[in-house]
């Protein structure tokens, strides 16, 4: 696991510098809240910053995509810039929601999650520039957004200034496979849930991968109690990025439980040779 993916408890929705690389032509905004959503152009950022090469792996990563923040629908929008959230939006004592008198009217059902692979972005961890560079190195991502296409408000879940998503690339069999799993937790607090009005998104961020090997991808998000899998992108990674750690080989083999924890169900080669009880 990188240095640079290590997370920051208690932290509210950390902003990066955020550089755009490149996007999609033609796009236009949702004209009202139930309107299609259609995917937005990512303005320019304030700072630039020098382009990264795509991250490198050798076996499947733990990663805490950085969460941007809640945005309305629109044809344009700058990621340091998103919408303001007002306390009761934002909820961070989950025993507390679960009392509110319309928790049984919201869920996490009926969102509609896109990836933009074509569109880069270049991302630094808050803190990160300047002597904490090179523990904190910048990264080129994508965006990837969670729309609120329903008439109904919806939840977002994550925790300090992350979601809970991971890749997955098909391998030379036509199989679905991780290459991400859910970065480790250092504390136990930092949770919190966003509500969505209609017309409204949460925009974040996953890396982009160097590598010979040409393949599908997708992204999957684990969200409260729902799982969503983004439409697959061409993209390209390491082959060797299919392969789990020690120490996650080590979780596989002593509990089965451990593909929920840690890939949200996909399920890594190593667990198809492994008996469980």
């Amino acid at each position: 696991m990188l240095l640079s993916q290590i997370p920051m408890c208690h932290l509210f929705f950390g902003m990066g510098t955020l550089m755009v690389m490149g996007c999609q032509q033609d796009r236009s905004a949702a004209s009202s809240p139930l309107a299609p959503f259609i995917l937005p152009a990512i303005a320019p950022p304030k700072h630039q910053l020098p382009i990264p090469d795509s991250t490198t792996a050798e076996c499947i990563r733990g990663v805490y995509p950085p969460f941007m923040g809640r945005f309305s629908f629109a044809s344009h929008i700058a990621l340091e810039e998103p919408d303001s959230v007002s306390p009761d939006e934002r909820l961070t004592d989950f025993a507390q929601f679960r009392a509110l008198e319309d928790s049984s009217n919201l869920g996490t059902d009926g969102l509609e999650i896109a990836a933009d692979y074509n569109q880069s972005v270049v991302y630094q961890e808050p803190g990160g520039s300047g002597p904490y560079a090179r523990v904190f190195p910048s990264q080129r991502t994508f965006p990837v957004y969670v729309a609120n296409t329903s008439p109904r408000r919806k939840l977002l879940y994550g925790k300090d200034g992350h979601v809970f998503a991971i890749q997955e690339a098909k391998d030379r069999d036509g199989q679905w496979r991780p290459i991400e799993s859910k970065g480790a937790d250092f504390c136990d607090s930092g949770e919190w849930i966003l509500k969505l009005r209609p017309g409204q998104m949460g925009v974040f961020l996953m890396d982009k991968y160097s590598g010979e090997y040409k393949t599908l991808l997708r992204v999957r998000l684990q969200n409260g109690e729902s799982r969503y899998v983004s439409a697959p992108y061409k993209g390209q990674i390491d082959e060797r990025q299919f392969l789990v750690t020690s120490q996650e080989r080590q979780s596989l083999q002593e509990n089965h439980g451990a593909i929920q924890r840690l890939y949200f169900s996909a399920v890594p080669a190593l667990a198809d040779s492994i008996a469980y009880r």
